[in-house]
């Protein structure tokens, strides 16, 4: 099965988000904004999720902290690896089954001045 991965790198673009329409997305952070489509949606921090639970739209969503689980309803990921919400979203899609992971926004460095998409 391929999942994509989607991060909030500064490359990230809308035109990029559309393409993955009709596929299995999991959305990281922020890319929710970007993909209405997607199927899964995971951020890994406690103070991201108290900032964002009432406007993501994506019915699963995800977090490795306890206190956000509890908090939000939110399920939790499996076994995830990494100091960040990216790794972890890698780690959460071979859990759910991946054979294949395709990333995209994932810089990893600052592009053009920018951490991130927004």
């Amino acid at each position: 099965m391929e999942i994509i991965v989607v991060g909030t790198g500064p490359s990230l673009t809308q035109a990029q988000c559309n393409a993955t329409a009709g596929r299995k997305v999991l959305a990281v952070s922020d890319a929710y904004t970007m993909l209405p489509h997607a199927k899964w949606h995971y951020a890994a921090d406690y103070p991201w999720w108290e900032r964002h639970h009432r406007h993501t739209h994506i019915e699963r969503k995800f977090s490795a902290n306890a206190k956000a689980r509890s908090c939000f309803g939110l399920a939790n990921p499996g076994r995830v690896l990494g100091g960040n919400s990216g790794a972890h979203g890698m780690c959460m899609a071979a859990n759910l089954g991946a054979t294949k992971i395709i990333l995209i926004g994932f810089d990893y460095q600052h592009t053009g001045g920018k951490a991130h998409c927004f």
